[in-house]
């Protein structure tokens, strides 16, 4: 009789307890979108545009000289943005070249002239949400010291803004939450030189700030591992008669590639979207030293000590490297993306 009783009070607490607990509300991310506006960055900032509101707040884009030149690059991201339901989010101008190089001219047989499959139409274009009031490195600073330690930034281009960003307020990387890159090489292989990937060849210099001076979590998806998730032009024709705005969009922005001799698209900074939204889809990372490669032949390049060599290299500043990815998941997240924004679906019937 004794233990029913004790059985029944601990019951009627339970009861009360569960009665009265409430799930923790979490916040969505807060995400900063840095790029230079080609076909890859458009389809990048739609599938974060196929996320719920519960899991990114996108704060702005800052767009950088890369693929085309920066005002080109503001045309091109307000166009895009006419496409997805971000109603607050603007545009910032940022770095309109490297560093100390120039830059180099972008990959025109993917991107066209305009970056955008030579489809870009000014008439068809509002720019209502360009912030000329702000530079880009100003907002990113901003920005970050209002959220500190919240923020993820999806860097798409030329890391210029984020390295100008830390040079003029050091502890610019320290308060980042994170940084999730489309860049460099890691086993050597390059794509507009013999030993270096384009972004990072584009600013050699700004590459080798967020490699060596960057301290928050740093995630690099390489130009190599890209190469293994590309998809064939036949697969992509049937993924793009979803019948959406944003299934039309790709398909007309992508038809400059398809017209040529590729046989498939890249899917560069759409593998870096991917990891910073559903991280579960990767399967293999491996965390190192990076530096970049300033001179000669190699500039441009990135080095990752694998041998523990660089005793002296700070350990909060190591970067992780995704080697592999599901592709199942991969595939599903990105089709996903084309059916749905803010996570309700645009599917036509």
């Amino acid at each position: 009789m004794v233990l029913l009783s004790v059985i029944r009070i601990a019951r009627k607490h339970l009861n009360r307890m569960t009665s009265t607990w409430k799930a923790p509300v979490l916040s969505p991310r807060k995400v900063i979108f840095d790029t230079d506006a080609g076909v890859d960055d458009a389809h990048a900032l739609l599938i974060l545009d196929g996320a719920s509101p519960d899991d990114i707040e996108l704060l702005g884009l800052t767009c950088v000289a890369g693929n085309v030149k920066l005002p080109q690059a503001l045309k091109n991201m307000s166009h895009i943005l006419e496409h997805c339901s971000f109603l607050q989010t603007e545009i910032f101008a940022g770095a309109e070249r490297p560093i100390i190089s120039e830059i180099p001219p972008g990959y025109e047989i993917y991107h066209g002239a305009d970056g955008l499959g030579n489809t870009w139409s000014e008439k068809t274009t509002s720019q209502e949400k360009l912030n000329l009031t702000k530079h880009a490195v100003q907002f990113l600073i901003d920005a970050v010291k209002a959220n500190p330690g919240q923020i993820s930034i999806c860097a798409l281009g030329p890391l210029t803004n984020l390295a100008m960003a830390e040079r003029l307020w050091p502890a610019f990387s320290s308060n980042l939450g994170k940084v999730t890159i489309m860049g460099g090489n890691i086993y050597g292989r390059g794509n507009i030189t013999a030993a270096a990937e384009y972004n990072f060849y584009a600013d050699p210099e700004a590459a080798h700030i967020v490699m060596q001076d960057f301290k928050c979590e740093k995630v690099l998806v390489s130009w190599e591992l890209s190469e293994n998730y590309n998809i064939p032009m036949k697969t992509l024709e049937e993924m793009f008669a979803i019948k959406s705005a944003k299934a039309r969009l790709l398909l007309t922005i992508t038809e400059h590639a398809r017209k040529t001799d590729m046989t498939y698209l890249s899917v560069c900074d759409q593998l870096a979207a991917i990891c910073l939204l559903h991280p579960e889809v990767i399967k293999k990372k491996c965390k190192y030293r990076c530096k970049v490669s300033l001179y000669g032949e190699t500039r441009g390049a990135l080095i990752i000590d694998r041998g523990d060599h660089w005793k002296d290299f700070p350990s909060d500043a190591e970067t992780t490297i995704i080697e592999e990815l599901d592709d199942s998941k991969f595939h599903e997240i990105y089709v996903r993306s084309l059916r749905e924004s803010r996570g309700k679906s645009v599917e036509e019937t």
